[in-house]
């Protein structure tokens, strides 16, 4: 997996957390961004294990 298709989709999601708190809630923007943030890297976190393993098994059905 590109690393563009994991960088981008955890922007987007950290950015519209971000936004998303801003409207809902009255919380400081410090702690917005910390949500916002930890939101972004639980996207990552997924979607680098699933590009992990995506890629294990593309090289394991090449190696037989």
């Amino acid at each position: 997996m590109r690393t563009y298709m994991i960088v981008i989709p955890s922007v987007i999601v950290a950015f519209a957390a971000n936004v998303a708190l801003d409207i809902l809630t009255d919380i400081p923007m410090l702690l917005r961004w910390v949500v916002a943030i930890a939101a972004g890297l639980v996207v990552t976190h997924v979607l680098s294990t699933i590009a992990n393993r995506r890629q294990r098994s593309i090289n394991s059905d090449q190696a037989k």
